[in-house]
């Protein structure tokens, strides 16, 4: 028969190999949730890099849109004023001209009158 102070040996054998495989089981699983945490963590400043990446790709595209809309407004802008310019160009020709046939208009009825003179004193 066993003697009280072998039972109690072997109750602490017991007891210290349950502590050691609860140990041991314990050590993979704080491994693993050390694990997952890093992971989480990484994920988590990866997706914060990730919106600041899209957030500033964002506001590049809205900046080019608006140095676009002000490159086209400049372009427009020079377009309408090289079109004014011709349709100045364009009035002062044709007042030049309308000048000129009115000249040639009062010279020939000053001709015309000078000749009905001559003729009239004849």
């Amino acid at each position: 028969m066993e003697s009280a102070e072998d039972t109690a040996n072997t109750a602490d054998v017991e007891k210290a190999t349950n502590e050691a495989a609860e140990e041991t089981e314990q050590k993979p699983l704080e491994k693993v949730k050390a694990v997952a945490k890093t992971t989480v963590n990484q994920a988590k400043v990866e997706a914060q890099k990730l919106a600041e990446s899209q957030h500033e790709a964002a506001v590049k595209i809205e900046e080019q849109k608006r140095a676009d809309a002000a490159k086209l407004a400049e372009q427009k802008r020079e377009e309408a004023a090289k079109q004014a310019e011709q349709a100045k160009e364009q009035a002062k020709k044709a007042l030049e001209q309308q000048r000129e046939k009115a000249q040639k208009q009062a010279e020939q009825a000053k001709s015309a009158q000078e000749n009905s003179k001559k003729t009239d004193g004849q």
